[in-house]
């Protein structure tokens, strides 16, 4: 009797804690003995449910973020890759040096052509003694052809000179403007590569804490249901005796610790989510702005425009527009062999094409050749 008042008692106190612990709780009286103990069905709330759902969420947003991720890095790779867009033959044909217009002397190696440094431009950023260099060293690539004196400096500047100026107008403009955007597209790029590698690398560490919060999860759900089915036996038993209430009120608190630290680790991954979000956005705002540079940049260089031009009538070259050293330097020598009579060349590496296509700086054989075929005319 004793025994059986003592079982009682302690499936009340199991019953009275359990229902402290559950939000969900299932009272049945029975009316023949309404003075006797009251057995409770109790099962622990699943708190398992919204937190998978919500990881299912953030899994979902994973691989949005890295569908989103790769479309980006595709649609940076290739804005970047044609930061100056490619031209056809057909767009590129009138923006040669001059249009073709070269001197008709008969023999220009029998009489050497003296050159006088005309009109200068200041917004160029460079000095009339480095043009004047840069006029030399092309000057002396068609002297050291033919081993005379083709073109002498003159710096009394006499009338009888052939004048080279240099112009600054809207072609120049456009190319400083491409020089800024350039460099501007390759400094985001930059900061987006930093943010990149960023997320990625929290990512990673997204990845491993989310997988190990499910497989924590998945060890709760099992977890759990053992101690509901346990807590439904010992009810349908109506009660436990003490060794078991003791075991199962130790389960109860185990589960009570998972539950917390499940709660700690589901906030730590959408914490790190809203950063890795909030990285993804500022990566996309710089792919975004870089892309918009490099339309800019491509709408540009699809313009056409002379860069140089020498005019036989008025015995002048005009200089327009280079973007560096090796272009100014390829411009000036080409200029310089339309003033020596020599048309354009069909090799289109060499100084004298009509398109400025090459990187070398050197006469090619072409071009050598055409100048011992203008040194030849009687």
């Amino acid at each position: 009797m004793i025994s059986s008042l003592l079982t009682k008692a302690y499936s009340i106190i199991v019953i009275s804690i359990f229902a402290l612990y559950s939000n969900v709780v299932s009272t049945f009286t029975n009316d023949e003995s309404k003075n006797n103990t009251q057995v409770v069905t109790h099962s622990v709330q699943k708190k398992d449910v919204s937190q998978i759902e919500e990881i299912t969420k953030k899994e979902k947003l994973t691989d949005d973020i890295n569908n989103t991720k790769d479309t980006f890095t595709q649609v940076f790779t290739l804005a970047t890759s044609t930061h100056i867009a490619p031209k056809t033959e057909q767009e590129t044909i009138e923006e040669d040096y001059d249009h073709a217009t070269y001197s008709r002397r008969s023999n220009p190696c029998n009489t050497p052509i003296y050159y006088t440094l005309g009109s200068f431009d200041t917004r160029f950023n460079i000095s009339k003694d480095y043009f004047l260099k840069k006029i030399e060293e092309s000057t002396s690539l068609w002297n050291n052809a033919v081993g005379k004196k083709l073109f002498i400096y003159d710096p009394q500047q006499l009338s009888s000179s052939l004048s080279i100026h240099l112009i600054y107008d809207e072609r120049q403009q456009r190319t400083d403007n491409n020089v800024l955007n350039g460099v501007e597209i390759n400094n985001t790029k930059e900061a987006a590569e930093v943010l990149k590698r960023d997320y990625e690398a929290m990512e990673k560490e997204f990845t491993e804490h989310k997988n190990t919060y499910l497989q924590k999860v998945e060890s709760y759900n099992i977890h759990q249901k053992a101690y509901n089915d346990s807590v439904a036996s010992w009810n349908e038993k109506g009660g436990a005796p003490k060794n078991i209430f003791d075991e199962l009120n130790k389960e109860k608190e185990s589960l009570q610790k998972d539950a917390d630290e499940l709660t700690i680790l589901r906030d730590t991954i959408t914490q790190e989510l809203s950063i890795i979000n909030k990285k993804i956005d500022a990566y996309n705002k710089y792919v975004a702005y870089a892309n918009e540079k490099v339309a800019t940049s491509n709408a540009v260089s699809r313009k056409k425009f002379t860069e140089g031009l020498y005019s036989g009538q008025e015995n002048k070259i005009y200089i327009y527009q280079f973007s560096n050293e090796i272009k100014l330097n390829r411009v000036l020598t080409h200029e310089l062999g339309h003033a020596l009579g020599i048309g354009h060349t069909t090799s289109d590496t060499s100084i004298m094409y009509a398109i400025n296509k090459g990187t070398d700086t050197s006469l090619e054989k072409e071009d050598i050749e055409e100048l011992i075929k203008i040194c030849s005319k009687k």
